[in-house]
């Protein structure tokens, strides 16, 4: 369930929108959660760290393996409300040469991160200053959550957290905040951005209704528009709606033990 957390937008060459793994040479690379897997069946070796045809993960900075070159980079955006967003861009140049001995470039490139946005992160970040530590959150039902922090000294402080951060978290997907700090990322080829913004193609997916729908599960949408108003991903429509039926039979419990306390005692009166 946790990878229903996850948005990824991502175009190719042609600066269309695509939810597809790109297959550069003997690499297929995969956008997943906040980082890149690189596949290869025919480089893949037994008994490694990773599971099927992964050979590696890459999460940050600047890599160059056979004629591909990778880039990620991490950007804090701002959403208009003012609440601080991180993302995670990235960048693959794929240098390959035709037969007729002319070297061409092929590219994928996009943006992976949660599709949540947390209110709490912009204050406890950036206005609390407590970014070297870490919190957790209570909820009680009706009621606005509350943050306690996580300093190592054993013993949990409630935080006084202003009630514009007091929030849950909300899910907004690919914004178009996102999509413009991407496309004014300098690493970029500016013909590729031109081409980009001339499709017009802003397309992203939750990355658990994509994984849903290719092992034969249909959940809708499997893809989404930028600048559009964000489904809330399947998996979590799916638990939201366990836990109501959950409070409503434990209401209806509650109810029924209720009225047989009363039928009980009315009998014992009687």
């Amino acid at each position: 369930m946790a990878i229903s957390d996850y948005a990824h937008l991502a175009f190719n060459t042609d600066g269309n929108s695509t939810f597809d793994s790109a297959q550069f040479g003997r690499l297929e690379i995969e956008p997943y959660k906040t980082w890149l897997y690189l596949h290869s069946k025919e480089l893949w070796r037994p008994n490694e760290s990773f599971s099927g045809d992964t050979i590696a993960q890459f999460s940050q900075g600047a890599l160059q393996l056979f004629n591909v070159s990778f880039q990620m980079k991490w950007v804090e955006i701002h959403t208009p409300e003012g609440f601080r967003h991180d993302i995670n861009l990235f960048f693959c140049d794929y240098c390959r040469r035709l037969e007729t001995k002319e070297f061409v470039n092929d590219y994928f490139g996009g943006i992976c991160c949660s599709g949540y946005l947390h209110p709490i992160e912009t204050w406890f970040i950036d206005i609390a200053k407590l970014g070297e530590h870490s919190y957790y959150q209570m909820n009680d039902a009706g009621a606005a959550p509350e943050y306690y922090l996580l300093d190592g000294s054993g013993e949990d402080k409630k935080l006084d957290v202003p009630e514009k951060y007091r929030k849950d978290a909300e899910w907004i997907g690919i914004t178009p905040e996102m999509v413009e700090a991407f496309l004014a990322w300098d690493e970029l080829p500016e013909d590729w951005v031109k081409k980009i913004r001339e499709k017009g193609d802003f397309r992203f997916a939750n990355q658990g209704n994509r994984y849903f729908a290719r092992h034969g599960v249909n959940i809708a949408p499997t893809e989404e528009t930028v600048g559009a108003p964000p489904e809330v991903p399947a998996a979590m429509r799916l638990l939201k709606k366990t836990d109501q039926a959950d409070e409503e039979k434990e209401e209806t419990t509650e109810s029924l033990q209720h009225e047989v306390h009363n039928q009980t005692e009315a009998s014992e009166t009687v």
